[in-house]
């Protein structure tokens, strides 16, 4: 059974099913609210169904009026959450896709998503993220350079990055790109994250790509994405197209 994050009406449920230490709180009560990664009371044996064989747990609060709503009329302390997608592709966001998956009930809404975002996921210890996205993204950094550049790669838990005017900025979690959806995710997301940035392609000053071949198949893509590059962004300077083995 795949592991699967665990949402809990409060803080104090928390400390029943996990280890919650000095300082850990901060993180999932932030206004951020991650899934943050806890270790299991040891004293308990009802997460071991929910994430079986690790000795930690995914768990997050409420960061929606939904979620409020939802533990009202539950009255549950947790509820498992997960993101409704086929494993390994992105997740769904028009309502008549998500009748494929082919669950038991549907909870939809009138309002279309127009920009889907995984929940990010850290281990409070140092704060180390192991995937960065919703309430972390878009944030900009430092760097010591005003070029223009697009940041790609690799194949697998791949995101993007764009430098402008010494800030670098990072897109969500995209997913694995050889995935032919999750190729038009990535694409989508680049051009919606350059019109935040006001940038058009041809304004863009170096591409940077970091490439994870795996077999032939991937291969292939791969080559596909070369051609593609070369084709379409011949103005900017490709700084790096690298296969890693």
């Amino acid at each position: 059974m795949e592991a699967k994050p665990f949402a809990f009406c409060d803080l104090s449920v928390v400390e029943k099913y996990a280890e919650l230490k000095e300082g850990e709180e901060k993180l999932p009560t932030s206004a951020h609210r991650p899934i943050v990664l806890l270790d299991k009371n040891p004293s308990l044996d009802d997460l071991d169904d929910i994430s079986p064989g690790l000795g930690n747990t995914g768990i997050y609060l409420p960061y929606s009026g939904f979620h409020y709503v939802l533990f009202h009329y539950l009255n549950s302390d947790g509820i498992i959450m997960t993101s409704a997608n086929v494993p390994g592709e992105t997740m769904v966001i028009r309502n008549e896709d998500a009748f494929l998956l082919k669950a038991d009930y549907f909870l939809l809404h009138n309002r279309k998503i127009v920009n889907r975002i995984d929940d990010s996921v850290v281990r409070c210890y140092g704060g180390n993220f192991f995937r960065k996205s919703r309430g972390f993204i878009p944030s900009g950094m430092k760097v010591p350079y005003k070029d223009r550049v697009l940041s790609l790669g690799a194949g697998e838990n791949v995101s993007f990055s764009i430098s402008k005017n010494n800030n670098l900025y990072s897109s969500q979690y995209i997913g694995n790109t050889f995935h032919y959806p999750t190729l038009e995710f990535l694409a989508s997301s680049k051009e919606q994250m350059m019109g935040l940035l006001g940038l058009r392609m041809d304004e863009i000053d170096a591409i940077g790509v970091w490439i994870c071949i795996h077999g032939i198949q991937r291969g292939d893509m791969v080559k596909n994405w070369r051609k593609n590059i070369q084709l379409n962004w011949l103005r900017c300077n490709i700084i790096g197209l690298m296969p890693l083995f």
